[in-house]
């Protein structure tokens, strides 16, 4: 190998020096500047140029005129007096605009640095957001209302936006209240050395926003091994799954402190349940939403040894739904149950200081308006499920465990997914091809068979608003049908943006079901209390108590005026619990939940009609 010349040597330490940034330049700078300072007051002290002068005093002077661009004062005439101050101004000139330019191009950086917000969070007690998506704003909505009685909330949101981008997006979309800071940084959730300036480890609970399974798991792991490891302290993790499968790798890497929603089921479930309990949508939405009613787990000595029955009429303003006993959730458990000491009790409240024991004594429960009607055996059901994408069985699935022998399914898709369809042989279901937006292909098949329900579910499209789009076409289709032909059957539809639901309200749709908006909030909710996710898990699960809507005329004589702790007496005596009513003639009306009153006060007389409904927590 050839010897390398001086030259090159000297422009390889110097292409080196200028990589390392502004602070190396600028100490180069210092020392090359100090040197020829050095150099010059040398020279004048040696031929005593400037008379009177000490060596300690040139090099002070030689400072300020290197600085300056001064000449030099007191000095003797001649050539060589001309040509020293004529180097010194050039390397004044030199120097000075070195400097100005290194002090502007770091400053730059250091702004630069910032936009992309890489500075530490010193933030304690946190809640944290791992990426960044469409449903980051339900998500951040529900949290600023769940904090909104605490005088400081802090938000840190990593994504891979710009910060700024981040920052203004959210104040477009959101009205943030003076309590609350959310802070942007961007980065990638599966990198360690990005999580390490969140400050994890100081956090309440982490929410990770990533539709990947396989993404989600390298953050837990991320979040769990890397940025914690040091501290040993996790705190609450909450992710969306996609696949079931995936979960026992998930709660491997994740330990005790993870809980995962399966998106897919959870809103798989509750279109089927939503399917033949028109307006159960509007019930999950109001218990996952925080400025209604929502769930709440406490812990109360006063009800320790006491049988649940005796603690659902305890609270006024509370409905008391189950008991978590040591992590292991019950709802609606036997009513002679013992609540032992350290058990929690699950109820329904408006806020968590507000599920206090009443202290009546007399609960004038009118028994002469109790009725024992046993409730009808499930009728034969007529179902029409519109459109396709990867929920379709389990929908399917869960339907068949809540119909009854002699009900009918048939599937109306586009051709191209009939491939997909085949995969559900194991269904006994009826297929029909073709364009569910075709007017005339949809009126006959609506007129070949008295269909009870009908489930439109949107196509999976890379554009949510051509899918959205297809589905109002098909909702508006529908009403039109059914107003021309007299035909009754509830609609329950799948809405991919929130924005598009105020479109289709006149559709007169029975129930939307907007998935990302509800998994947002139920992510929010397991954020803020994960003793809730086992809650939900079970209020969807066919093994448990579930929530129905049920005749009136099943419980209590109509037209009389009771209070509702006569509605609790008398679901108490079927084995069920009473959380809320619907009332038939507000189904429309929106300013009053299209009639929905959930958790209502107990001692308030009441007057209901046929054709109301029951909201009760039962075991079908």
């Amino acid at each position: 190998m050839a010897k390398k010349s001086l030259r090159e040597t000297l422009r390889y330490h110097f292409d080196n020096l200028m990589s390392r940034g502004t602070l190396s330049l600028m100490g180069f700078l210092a020392v090359i500047s100090l040197s020829l300072i050095l150099i010059f007051s040398i020279i004048l002290w040696l031929i005593n140029l400037i008379p009177g002068k000490s060596f300690i005093e040139l090099l002070w002077l030689n400072i300020f005129k290197v600085l300056n661009t001064g000449i030099i004062d007191n000095a003797k005439e001649g050539q060589l007096n001309f040509f020293l101050s004529l180097i010194i101004a050039l390397i004044s000139i030199f120097i000075i605009s070195l400097l100005i330019g290194l002090l502007t191009s770091g400053i730059q950086q250091k702004i630069w640095d910032l936009r992309k917000g890489r500075s530490k969070v010193i933030e304690k007690n946190h809640t944290i957001v791992l990426g960044w998506s469409e449903i980051i704003y339900t998500v951040i909505e529900s949290l600023l209302e769940a904090n909104r009685n605490i005088k400081k909330c802090r938000i840190v949101i990593l994504g891979d936006k710009d910060k700024l981008e981040m920052e203004d997006s959210l104040r477009e979309r959101i009205k943030i209240p003076k309590n609350t800071r959310i802070i942007c940084r961007q980065g990638n959730p599966v990198n360690i050395s990005d999580l390490r300036i969140l400050n994890i480890s100081k956090s309440r609970s982490v929410i990770i926003l990533d539709k990947s399974d396989s993404n989600v798991l390298k953050t837990v792991l991320a979040v769990t091994g890397g940025s914690l490891a040091e501290s040993g302290k996790n705190p609450n993790i909450v992710a969306m799954l996609n696949d079931e499968n995936n979960l026992d790798s998930l709660r491997i890497a994740g330990g005790k402190s993870a809980n995962y929603i399966l998106s897919r089921d959870f809103i798989s479930r509750l279109v089927a349940h939503t399917c033949h309990q028109p307006g159960l949508s509007l019930i999950y939405s109001d218990l996952l939403n925080f400025t209604g009613n929502e769930i709440y787990t406490i812990d109360l000595k006063e009800l320790y040894n006491k049988k649940f029955r005796d603690a659902v009429f305890m609270f006024e303003n509370s409905s008391v739904i189950g008991i978590n006993s040591f992590n292991k959730v019950k709802l609606n458990p036997p009513v002679d149950t013992i609540i032992r000491e350290n058990d929690h009790i699950i109820a329904i409240s408006r806020d968590d200081n507000t599920v206090n024991l009443s202290g009546i004594q007399n609960y004038d429960i009118s028994l002469e308006s109790i009725r024992s009607i046993d409730n009808k055996a499930a009728a034969a059901e007529k179902i029409l499920i519109m459109g396709f994408n990867d929920r379709v069985g389990i929908i399917i699935n869960e339907l068949e465990k809540y119909i009854s022998g002699q009900s009918e399914i048939t599937l109306f898709a586009d051709p191209k997914y009939l491939g997909e369809i085949r995969n559900l042989d194991k269904h006994d279901i009826k297929v029909v091809a073709g364009d569910i937006a075709d007017y005339n292909l949809v009126s006959n098949l609506l007129s070949e068979k008295d269909f009870t329900h009908i489930v439109v579910l949107a196509y999976p499209i890379t554009d949510i608003q051509e899918a959205d789009s297809i589905t109002l076409m098909v909702l508006i289709h529908l009403r039109d049908i059914a107003e021309k032909k007299n035909l009754i059957f509830s609609i329950t539809s799948e809405m991919l943006d929130i924005n598009n639901r105020k479109l289709a309200k006149v559709a007169k749709v029975n129930d939307f079901i907007v998935s990302d908006d509800i998994l947002s909030l139920l992510i929010a909710q397991v954020s803020e209390n994960p003793l809730l996710d086992p809650v939900f898990e079970d209020l969807l699960n066919s093994s448990g108590s579930e929530i129905y809507l049920k005749d009136i005329e099943n419980y209590i004589n109509t037209r009389e005026k009771i209070n509702f702790y006569t509605v609790l007496e008398a679901a108490l005596r079927k084995n069920e619990l009473v959380i809320g009513y619907k009332i038939a003639a507000e189904m429309d009306m929106e300013k009053k939940n299209f009639g929905i009153h959930l958790n209502p006060a107990k001692s308030g007389l009441l007057e209901f009609s046929p054709g109301d409904k029951l909201i009760v927590l039962a075991e079908k």
